[in-house]
């Protein structure tokens, strides 16, 4: 069994009833579970050890956890025996600084008044069972485990690898995609503009502000982000490996007078290029490089970042935007999602599509000063039809657009027709799926924003 890093307490029968709180815990479990998170539910962890020392199965877990999740409907539940035990001992070891990052999250009921709450609680950041739904509770847990750099490559390495034994064979150019892309423009534009934002307010009184994107594709989401923001000071500067991507890119931003060149960043030269390009442009550094989605890409993301480094200003600001699977859930499809997830992972040349998680330890291992995050959940709350289409068209349809390109490369791949025919089938059930009112579904876009020491 993985070691625990959330430990769920909560009581679990009445009497003879099961308890409210034991199925908020089990909807917990779930959720936990689904975003790859290892976790101590008793009712289900206990019954796959075989454990039969129950106190000693707990403290172990109680020992590995840096989350505990109390659940309580009332006050009763969270002093019983041991629920307490569970909370009261994993708190002394907080305050025994025995227990690095730790924290208590209650998700308690309204109806417990402050002052009916133990002591130890009643100043903890508290969720409310009536009005914060599990997975606001599961979406907090995910950013402090990601904010404090405490990933889950250890207990799933080849898992959260899959994909990446070798350079992404993805293109910008292959079927829809541009279509795809620029719906993708459109849904992240909330997710990059308040990170853009406040980087460059940071250099606004300069005479020149240097801002570069890297893997700037068909510049959409440059042209996009950039002709919003209210500075005419600004010099841009796309980048991508691309030649025949670049003249889209400057078609599309014909007349804003930005600059584009074709630089490979893994490649051996990549260092030399960016000199000679920005002697030759007067470039004294950038306040600011962007990658949006493109990182997950590369043989060696940590080693672009580190080259990235180099190049910004003293002060700088790097902001890398990301997508993560894990971060993926939903309710009413059966099952069918972490099916197609897996069947699309299994493409020898696909993209690492669990590189949100780990972009804040690349950054920090890169030589960033420090690291913030802006990242923002989306989800089919209120969401009219149309944009439904355009959530599961933006996150699923780029899946067969790849499996389809291997096809044409490897038409004699009979396992890979199998793949393409299979992803067909399943995506459109799911696109039934997000016609439906009552499916639900949440993403996650990670938008890190790095600084560059003075």
């Amino acid at each position: 069994m993985e070691k625990a890093m959330v430990f769920i307490s909560y009581k679990n029968s009445d009497g003879d009833k099961i308890t409210q709180d034991a199925y908020i815990a089990e909807e917990l479990y779930e959720k936990l579970e689904q975003n790859h998170i290892p976790t101590f539910y008793s009712n289900v962890t206990l019954h796959e050890l075989g454990e039969s020392h129950y106190k000693e199965a707990i403290e172990d877990a109680l020992d590995s956890s840096v989350i505990l999740l109390l659940i309580g409907t009332k006050v009763d539940y969270i002093q019983s025996k041991w629920v307490k035990y569970e909370w009261d001992s994993f708190h002394e070891e907080i305050l025994a600084d025995a227990k690095e990052n730790a924290i208590i999250i209650p998700y308690l009921s309204e109806t417990i008044a402050r002052a009916d709450k133990p002591r130890a609680l009643r100043n903890l950041e508290t969720f409310s069972i009536e009005s914060d739904s599990t997975d606001r509770v599961v979406s907090f847990i995910i950013n402090y485990l990601t904010s404090h750099g405490l990933f889950f490559e250890d207990y799933s390495t080849n898992k959260f690898n899959a994909g990446i034994d070798m350079h992404s064979r993805y293109s910008a150019l292959v079927a829809d995609e541009k279509h795809r892309l620029e719906i993708q423009c459109n849904l992240t534009r909330d997710s990059d503009l308040p990170a853009i934002q406040y980087a460059i307010e940071q250099f606004k009184d300069e005479e020149t502000i240097y801002i570069m994107d890297i893997g700037c594709a068909g510049g959409k989401v440059m042209k996009d982000r950039l002709r919003k923001l209210p500075y005419k000071n600004l010099h841009v500067v796309g980048i991508d490996r691309c030649p025949q991507i670049l003249e889209v890119a400057k078609q599309e931003c014909a007349g804003l007078g930005f600059h584009f060149a074709n630089i490979e960043v893994e490649s051996d030269g990549f260092e030399e290029a960016m000199e000679a390009y920005m002697k030759q442009e007067n470039i004294p550094g950038f306040h600011l490089v962007t990658s949006t989605v493109f990182l997950r890409h590369l043989k060696d993301p940590r080693l672009a970042m580190s080259r990235i480094h180099k190049f910004l200003q003293k002060g700088g600001y790097f902001l890398v935007r990301e997508q993560d699977d894990s971060s993926i859930v939903s309710y009413g499809d059966n099952g069918l999602i972490p099916k197609i997830i897996e069947r699309h992972l299994s493409i020898v040349g696909v993209s690492d599509h669990y590189y949100g998680r780990k972009v804040y330890g690349h950054l920090m291992q890169s030589g960033f000063e420090s690291v913030k995050d802006f990242h923002k959940i989306r989800d089919l709350s209120g969401k009219s039809v149309d944009e439904r289409i355009d959530i599961f068209h933006m996150t699923f349809i780029q899946r067969i657009n790849f499996a389809r390109q291997m096809l044409e490369e490897n038409p004699e791949d009979i396992e890979l027709k199998n793949t393409v025919d299979w992803l067909g089938i399943a995506l459109e059930k799911l696109y039934q799926y997000f016609l439906k009112e009552d499916f639900w579904y949440s993403e996650t876009d990670w938008v890190f924003l790095a600084k560059k020491s003075l």
